[in-house]
């Protein structure tokens, strides 16, 4: 920090707005990715009721499986449907499904 002092005040300001910005967007992402594992919390305890409510579903059925089985249930699944779109609408290719831990 005594180097940066020795520089022109302009740069010194530059480099001040610099980690600033880097600052604010690092926490931004740290706020995002926080907010992700909260709904991904929220999916496994929805796909572990659902397999108390139907022992017979595959353990390695998809959160909309899941969904399907708790709303034929009706239970209630605590998140909004906005939420869940955003969890359900995963790429084929991409889709995640739950694995028994080996």
């Amino acid at each position: 920090m005594a180097l940066m002092q020795e520089l022109p005040d302009w740069e010194f300001q530059a480099f001040v707005a610099l980690d600033r910005h880097l600052t604010k967007a690092t926490e931004a992402r740290l706020q995002q990715t926080r907010g992700e594992i909260d709904v991904l919390r929220h999916a496994a305890r929805l796909h572990e009721r659902a397999q108390e409510l139907d022992p017979t579903m595959d353990k390695n059925a998809t959160l909309e499986e899941a969904i399907e089985v708790l709303r034929r249930h009706g239970e209630p699944l605590g998140i909004s449907e906005e939420v869940l779109e955003m969890v359900i609408e995963v790429p084929p290719d991409e889709e995640l499904r739950w694995r028994e831990e080996d």
